[in-house]
């Protein structure tokens, strides 16, 4: 994960407007165990193919937070 991390970084900063970037960026510090980095980036998941899996977290989360 740490190289995809790298990798990714750098093309954030050749691209910083691919939203599909921040979903991968979260995938990677996910796997890192940085969880509060990951949550961060996936939440500027808003448009792109990655999109609909951003929401469906959302969606996902709330329903949990509803039946605790």
């Amino acid at each position: 994960y740490t190289a995809a991390l790298s990798s990714l970084q750098a093309a954030r900063k050749l691209s910083p407007e691919d939203r599909d970037l921040y979903y991968l960026l979260g995938q990677a510090h996910y796997g890192l165990k940085q969880f509060s980095d990951a949550r961060v980036n996936y939440e500027q998941c808003n448009s792109g193919v990655y999109a609909p899996l951003h929401a469906g977290l959302r969606k996902t989360r709330a329903k949990m937070k509803k039946q605790n």
